[in-house]
This record gives C-alpha cells, sequence and structure tokens, in this order.
C-alpha cells in the first residue's frame, strides 16, 4: 500500500525528498507527542516505515522542530507551521481530521514561543496570518490570549 505526498510515492524514506522526509518525521513525533499511536502506525505503514528507521531518525526529528524554536530567525516560524499546515491539508481523507487536532496546540505553542523569544512583532503577524485558519470555538480564546500578552501590563 503506497500513498503519496504532493505527488511523490511513499516507498519509504529514501524515495523522499530531504523535506517530505522532514514532514513525515515531523509528523510521526507529534502524532507519537499526543498519543495518536493508531494515526502513527497508519502513516508508518503508509510510509513503509519500520520502527528501527523511526527510533534511528528521531534525532533528525528532534532537530526538525526545534527550528521553529530558533531565536534566531523568528521567520522560521511562519514557514514551518505553513509547512505543517499544508502536509495535513495534502493528508488523505480519512487522516486529515486526527492529524488536523495538532494544528490549534502547535500554533498556540509557536506564538508563546514567538513573544517568549521576544519576537512581538513577528508574534502579533503570526496571530493575525493563521488565527482565522483555527477553529471558531477557539476564537475567543485566541483574541483574549493576543490581547492578554500585549495590553495587560
Amino acid at each position: 500500500m503506497n500513498s503519496n505526498i504532493d505527488g511523490k510515492r511513499l516507498d519509504g524514506l529514501q524515495n523522499l525528498t530531504p523535506i517530505d522526509k522532514n514532514n513525515v518525521l515531523a509528523v510521526l513525533q507529534l502524532l507519537k507527542k499526543y498519543n495518536l499511536k493508531e494515526t502513527e502506525e497508519s502513516l508508518k505503514r503508509e510510509a513503509n516505515l519500520s520502527d528501527i528507521v523511526a527510533t534511528e531518525a528521531e534525532s533528525e526529528v528532534s532537530n526538525v522542530l526545534s527550528a521553529y524554536k530558533s531565536e534566531g530567525d523568528p521567520n522560521v516560524y511562519e514557514e514551518a507551521y505553513t509547512d505543517l499546515k499544508k502536509f495535513v491539508e495534502g493528508a488523505l481523507d480519512i487522516y486529515k481530521h486526527e492529524l488536523g487536532m495538532i494544528l490549534y496546540p502547535v500554533f498556540v505553542h509557536m506564538y508563546l514561543e514567538l513573544v517568549y523569544n521576544g519576537h512581538e512583532e513577528k508574534a502579533i503577524k503570526f496571530m493575525d496570518k493563521f488565527s482565522i485558519d483555527q477553529e471558531i470555538y477557539y476564537q475567543e480564546d485566541l483574541k483574549r490570549l493576543s490581547y492578554d500578552l500585549f495590553f495587560v501590563t
């Protein structure tokens, strides 16, 4: 059973471009973090990954996910979130909903990292650009979060 990501066959990590490989590994780590075992196993099967390959790649995944925590380049946050969003949108329909559940926590985490690292202007831009993509029931929380961080002393 093979699948496609952006038109490329998934015959294991060896046939993926570095960006696709990093995306698959990053999603696997997020699925593991949020205890979404069924989806994690399905993605491993679709990508023909064994547990050994996944274990060997964990340090590589950590490097990928830590890229958006970079204090040096706040522009990486926007690009990383856009890539994650595109990956989720391009996933097979049976996985889309479950993968989509990670978008909000990742969005909030990235926003808070920007604020924490002193990139207030980038944080505001990030919030303005991506908050409209979040589910309607999160909108009030996002308004409160952005207001509390910047306007309450």
